[in-house]
């Protein structure tokens, strides 16, 4: 019984995926006073478990991505116009999920003036002016892959199929 648990497990994990950033690279996009205008040159990174992917943008914002996280960490004091232009901010591009949500889980005294999402990109909009150690944190949500039916039969046949086996073994 242990046998079938096991591989009804093992089959199970191998046919649901549960999406997240890793292994996407990320393209870090400033844009100031809209959206297209680059402001510094992009750059990128390839996301991994830890801090091993930040990357620092213009010398005073540290980018740290994690499975389902965004981190921005401000390591020096900054403003940005918001409102009084398009667009001030960052454009996150390179995700091979789509995206289906955006979550705002922590501000220290930077504003977001719209924070918005495509299938594959995270625009940031700010406005105001910070210290050094403010911080912001998205959290990313991605549509997960929907197994097809015949998957399912796949997993039933595997199943059967081994279990006709170890009964043939028995009766041997």
């Amino acid at each position: 019984m242990k046998f079938y648990l096991i591989l009804l497990l093992s089959l199970f994990l191998s046919v649901f995926s549960w999406a997240t950033m890793i292994g996407d690279t990320i393209t870090i996009n400033r844009y100031y006073p809209s959206i297209g205008v680059h402001y510094v040159s992009p750059i990128s990174t390839v996301v991994q478990a830890g801090t091993a992917d930040s990357i620092l943008s213009q010398s005073h914002i540290l980018f740290n991505f994690e499975a389902n996280h965004i981190y921005m960490d401000f390591q020096n004091s900054t403003g940005y116009a918001g409102s009084s232009s398009t667009f001030d901010g960052y454009r996150l591009t390179g995700f091979s999920n789509t995206i289906t949500n955006v979550t705002l889980q922590e501000l220290t005294q930077m504003g977001i003036y719209a924070l918005g999402f495509g299938a594959n990109y995270i625009d940031i909009n700010l406005t105001g002016s910070c210290n050094s150690n403010s911080f912001i944190a998205l959290e990313v949500q991605f549509q997960t892959a929907v197994p097809e039916c015949s998957s399912f039969v796949l997993l039933i046949l595997a199943f059967l199929a081994t279990k006709g086996l170890r009964n043939n073994r028995r009766k041997i």
